[in-house]
């Protein structure tokens, strides 16, 4: 899901003005002002850098001011009453950034005015800044977009991790919670790693690292619980778990698994090619 993709609505209370967010975009104003007096336009490279570090400074914090509530509240009216026209975001930044730079024109002669003590009429300033407020509005605008689209999509990427992360812990839950089921039915003090089981007549022989217990269950009815744990069948009525096997062994023509708590698992012809792979 990219920014586009985000519900106007959603993408609206996320530029409303909180501590964090005005504080990210006055970091982003130093650095645009900076960057400005660096380019030094509109031919200023003449005036001293620290004139026009300070110049570029009330503007733009200027223009924060009075643009960042225009364009706010000009996307909020344009959501309500122009979706059908704007149905894009970006248009209703655009068509809003450009009312704000307009009443943005009617202040800039006055910063231009303090800074360099010009004698024209501020009317007739009006019109000549009014192509600049669109080009330094319009940049400002653009930069801000950009940081509030890296901004949304690194939330969007920390969602979607802790959903699956989510995920992975329930999937591990009911893993755990399978196989602690089946631990349940031991008593209390054979409980402990789950080495294998295997069918005894019309019993079941669990072993664990605590001992072995004889369970009234089929064979088939207990492979459901350890489905998702790391095991094996490796013979029609044996199971092994994977962190018990220490070898494979021989005797005869037979494979063996020799277990960890001492037991040779048998491995038939039918399960032995799976075995191979899996150890």
């Amino acid at each position: 899901m990219t920014n586009r993709e985000i519900p106007h609505k959603n993408q609206l209370e996320e530029r409303t003005f909180t501590g964090k967010k005005i504080a990210s975009d006055i970091g982003l104003i130093f650095i645009i002002a900076s960057f400005l007096t660096f380019l030094a336009p509109f031919g200023m490279d003449e005036i001293h850098w620290l004139t026009t570090w300070s110049f570029w400074l009330v503007i733009c914090f200027s223009g924060y001011i009075i643009c960042a509530p225009i364009i706010f509240w000009g996307q909020v009216w344009l959501t309500k009453h122009a979706d059908k026209y704007l149905p894009h975001h970006w248009m209703k930044i655009a068509c809003s950034a450009f009312i704000a730079c307009i009443v943005m024109s009617f202040f800039v002669p006055i910063v231009n005015i303090y800074f360099f003590a010009l004698e024209d009429n501020y009317l007739d300033l009006v019109p000549r800044v009014l192509p600049h407020s669109f080009i330094i509005g319009g940049f400002i605008t653009f930069s801000n977009a950009i940081k509030n689209h890296i901004k949304n999509q690194k939330e969007l990427l920390n969602k979607q991790v802790d959903k699956l992360k989510n995920q992975e812990q329930t999937v591990s839950l009911i893993k755990n919670e399978k196989l602690t089921e089946f631990m349940n039915k031991l008593p209390i003090e054979k409980r402990g790693k789950l080495i294998c089981f295997e069918m005894d007549d019309h019993y079941l022989n669990v072993h664990t690292d605590k001992g072995s217990h004889l369970l009234l269950m089929r064979f088939k009815d207990a492979l459901t619980f350890v489905e998702e744990h790391p095991g094996m069948q490796t013979h029609r009525s044996w199971w092994v778990a994977l962190d018990a096997i220490e070898k494979e062994q021989k005797e005869g023509r037979k494979t063996l698994l020799k277990l960890t708590n001492g037991l040779l698992a048998p491995v038939s012809k039918t399960y032995l090619a799976k075995v191979k792979e899996m150890i």
